[in-house]
């Protein structure tokens, strides 16, 4: 099925529970659950044993190229802004942004105009193949060469949003109490589809804006199962705007937005969250910073995809993995027995190059010269 303009409001495991939240609309873009499954040969490396321990949830996997974790978000953030008639979207993110991509991705299909206002962040090839396939999706770039710059950006944005509803305003990564029901979805999806069966002890998954950590953490209340998961989120850039503590303040925003959309009967049922209980913050594999990587993350990513052939980047998943990897492994040394883990996937690994090789470029030799000048140091 392919992502089409159309909302709906189908039912998701939320509003199976709260039967009022049906009246949120959404784009579907995600065709069906994501699957998960054992990572057995990676356990038996880790450990020497294969006890079923190690599992994955793959968000990298979806029904056409719009996957990874931002494909959730952008369900309800595009569904408003259709709501909202709006004509143009505006979002920001660094010039590799997996945000920024799956928005090209998704107001193309969808044929709204797009500006991406991108920042600094090491020029990868895997930025530079981003950055052109954002252009051959039709989306409008615009530079920034430091993060004063793009935050200038994304507040005049916000006030331009406010001035004209044509303008659809979407935040760094995605990240709102809207968009953020994606990820409560997520887990209580999770729960669904292991039937009855024991959930995982603890799952890590990597942090960035907050909404995917924010959305498991408040689903796993939701969900009533709060004292059996522990949700560990790896910070990938700490900052003051990034961290444990915003990961619970958008928790504490959307569950009060679930709260306010309610019937007066269901709101009776809300559960009460306390929402730092079972959630830890890592902030340690956060360096060297955004989109930049240590060698041992590098290794790990290779690991994994020798052992079980899954794909991460270097900014996001390649973090998070490495910590559950250091973690699992301490724990194997120490002969003690590894709780139930689960590795949440949230890259979207579908290839690029047909996007690029499809695009009529003006020199195909160096298809960079179409973008903006301002970027074509980047491919230099």
């Amino acid at each position: 099925m392919a992502l089409t303009s159309d909302t709906t409001t189908s039912d998701t495991p939320l509003a199976r529970k709260f039967s009022s939240l049906k009246s949120i609309a959404r784009v579907p873009i995600l065709d069906q659950e994501t699957p998960y499954h054992t990572l057995k040969n990676l356990e038996i490396f880790l450990t020497g044993k294969e006890s079923g321990r190690l599992w994955v949830k793959r968000d990298d996997l979806s029904a056409h190229e719009l996957g990874g974790n931002k494909a959730r978000k952008l369900e309800y953030l595009l569904a408003q802004a259709k709501k909202e008639n709006a004509s143009e979207l505006i979002t920001f993110g660094m010039w590799g942004s997996n945000h920024a991509l799956a928005t090209a991705m998704a107001a193309h299909k969808l044929q709204l105009p797009l500006t991406l206002h991108l920042g600094p962040q090491p020029p990868t090839p895997n930025v530079k193949k981003k950055l052109l396939a954002m252009h051959a999706l039709g989306a409008k770039l615009v530079f920034h060469g430091g993060q004063l710059s793009l935050g200038l950006s994304i507040a005049q944005s916000f006030l331009r949003s406010l001035w004209s509803k044509k303008i659809f305003y979407i935040p760094p990564g995605g990240s709102n109490a809207l968009s953020t029901l994606g990820y409560v979805n997520a887990f209580l999806e999770l729960q669904e589809q292991l039937q009855g069966k024991v959930l995982p002890q603890r799952i890590f998954l990597p942090m960035g804006t907050a909404g995917t950590s924010a959305g498991l953490l408040l689903g796993s209340c939701l969900g009533g199962v709060q004292d059996q998961v522990q949700i560990i989120s790896v910070g990938i850039s700490h900052s003051p705007l990034s961290n444990g503590k915003s990961v619970l303040a958008l928790a504490r925003k959307t569950y009060n937005f679930i709260r306010k959309n309610l019937s007066p009967e269901e709101r009776a049922r809300l559960p009460q969250c306390d929402l730092k209980k079972n959630f830890t913050y890592l902030k340690e594999y956060s360096a060297p910073g955004y989109g930049a990587a240590h060698p041992a993350v590098y290794e790990a990513m290779d690991l994994l995809h020798d052992q079980e052939g899954l794909i991460l980047d270097t900014t996001y998943s390649g973090k998070a993995f490495l910590a559950m990897k250091e973690t699992v492994e301490k724990e194997a040394k120490r002969a003690e027995e590894i709780p139930s883990t689960l590795f949440w996937l949230t890259y979207n690994s579908h290839p690029l190059d047909q996007i690029i090789r499809e695009f009529p470029w003006k020199n195909p030799e160096k298809p960079y010269l179409d973008l903006p000048e301002s970027f074509h140091f980047i491919f230099e």
